[in-house]
């Protein structure tokens, strides 16, 4: 039972880049009795007395980056006080007169400009006389544990939950968010100690206390690498060997989230104990928890997606690269994330196909997503379009499992997509037929197309080196000594090239590796 706020009507104080937009629509739609005071403030109410007002604030070093890359993008001139924080200019303007969030901020703390910072902000809108008039903050970053806390106290019942109002494509628009690189990216020491001075109430403010959440700390940010993967025991071995790899050639930690589809190997899997390593049962949590057995194949591809979806929205994490387990690395694995570091979605390309095919153009093999609200965005539309929830796409798009849908990420967002393949040379037995091998070796695995790649905007600049193999297929046999490299036994021609042939007789070897060291 939720506190119940007697006499009063709930309102909600529109902040600016705390998320308002997307919760102002959520609010409209979902949770009646709730009231809005479009970007106003609580002095210009007729009768402040009746409400129980309640406003979301932000890490400030956080909200400053938000807004510069808002003006930035912005395609329109706003009257009031924008238009005083962003010198009356928008987009490209803008941009050219202040080409980094350091000349924008300086702009403001030497012209004085007011309404410019987020504690000035503040003061205007929600206080009066001298005394804050908000009766609770929420906290951006904890969105929607923070509404479930406002609807307790008013004692609303949603219509919808915040992921339940999300997972409606319509209602996916009002977010508002802008794309950039982690906040502190683009502080230095000079910066930090400006916002932390001209901030100095609002970070101090008890409701607040952003200093004190080590979140929030500037102390150098150790990079951690994010990935995830899903097997069957008939799979488990590939998945070792994809994390021995992970071991052996990763420079940076990392954590491996290991989704088990059935008990064994979850059993197995846990017995082993293995470092970096979050194992999971897909029988037990209740995200994967819809096995059938006559839709066994179907189960396992809906999988990726909602292992991602899950992962972004529950762990804290920057990023998440989903990998197949049947996916081996060499050395370069942070070739990956260079492709990837201005986008929000990475995707691998096929090579041999184009986009339109009835595979697709691109493989399910390796997929990233930046935890940002455009990534989390394009994760959870691919999670609802291989759950069948958009009938516009049944028939199109459903032609190979999850992955054609992945044609769609360009489509819905283009300048947020990044195709893997710049740095990072990558094989399988459907494009290995497609490289040169000139000054190969099984120790430099050094590649070059023989031509150009036909796809989007994928540069290639000469040799590269092989960051990783697909094994798809691959059927190792221990007691006979041998292996079938593929499934398709038509596709084995690549086999015949001799840089290929080592490649697999290296997979086999550490296949046997593997499986000696863990069972």
């Amino acid at each position: 039972m939720g506190i119940i706020i007697v006499n009063k009507i709930p309102l909600y104080i529109h902040i600016p880049r705390t998320g308002g937009t997307f919760l102002r629509e959520y609010f409209r739609k979902c949770c009646p009795g709730i009231q809005i005071h479009e970007h106003n403030r609580v002095r210009d109410l007729t009768n402040p007395d009746q409400y129980w007002k309640f406003a979301f604030v932000r890490n400030p070093w956080d909200w400053y980056v938000s807004r510069y890359f808002y003006f930035c993008r912005k395609h329109i001139n706003e009257q009031g006080v924008s238009i005083r924080c962003d010198s009356g200019l928008f987009g490209n303007a803008f941009q050219e007169k202040f080409p980094t969030l350091k000349s924008h901020l300086l702009w403001g703390a030497n012209d004085r400009i007011p309404g410019f910072w987020l504690t000035d902000r503040l003061i205007d809108m929600c206080w009066v006389n001298g005394y804050d008039e908000i009766d609770y903050y929420g906290r951006y970053e904890e969105m929607e544990s923070c509404v479930k806390t406002i609807l307790d106290y008013c004692s609303i019942k949603p219509k919808k939950t915040i992921p339940e109002f999300l997972s409606d494509p319509d209602n996916l628009r009002y977010k508002n968010s802008t794309i950039h690189e982690h906040y502190s990216e683009y502080y230095d020491e000079e910066l930090k100690r400006l916002v932390a001075e001209k901030d100095d109430i609002f970070l101090n403010k008890r409701l607040f206390s952003y200093c004190d959440w080590k979140i929030y700390k500037f102390e150098d940010k150790k990079k951690r690498y994010n990935f995830c993967t899903v097997s069957d025991i008939k799979y488990l071995n590939q998945g070792l060997c994809m994390y021995d790899s992970l071991v052996r050639y990763s420079k940076t930690d990392f954590t491996l989230y290991y989704l088990c589809i059935d008990r064994e190997s979850y059993v197995r899997l846990q017995s082993l104990d293995l470092p970096n390593v979050v194992v999971m049962c897909a029988r037990y949590v209740d995200e994967f928890n819809n096995y059938d057995n006559r839709l066994y194949q179907g189960y396992c591809w809906s999988l990726a997606s909602r292992l991602c979806n899950y992962l972004l929205n529950t762990k804290e994490i920057d990023d998440i690269l989903y990998v197949d387990s049947d996916i081996v690395f060499y050395e370069g694995i942070e070739n990956i994330y260079n492709d990837v570091k201005k986008g929000s979605i990475g995707i691998i390309p096929h090579l041999h196909v184009s986009v339109g095919c009835t595979v697709g153009g691109y493989n399910v093999g390796i997929i990233y997503f930046r935890n940002n609200e455009i990534g989390r965005e394009c994760c959870q539309f691919w999670t609802n379009c291989v759950l069948g929830k958009y009938q516009e796409y049944i028939g199109k798009y459903d032609t190979c499992g999850d992955q054609k849908f992945l044609e769609l990420f360009e489509q819905k967002w283009e300048k947020d997509v990044i195709i893997i393949g710049e740095t990072t040379g990558h094989g399988a037995p459907w494009n290995l037929f497609l490289y040169k091998y000139d000054n190969f070796s099984i120790e430099n695995k050094i590649i070059s197309f023989k031509s150009p790649p036909i796809i989007r905007n994928l540069r290639t600049y000469g040799e590269n080196k092989l960051i990783f193999c697909h094994f798809a297929g691959f059927t190792p046999d221990y007691e006979n000594n041998t292996y079938a490299a593929t499934k398709e036994r038509f596709n084995e021609n690549f086999l015949n090239i001799p840089a290929c042939r080592k490649i697999y007789n290296e997979y086999f070897q550490l296949m046997k590796e593997t499986y000696e060291r863990y069972y």
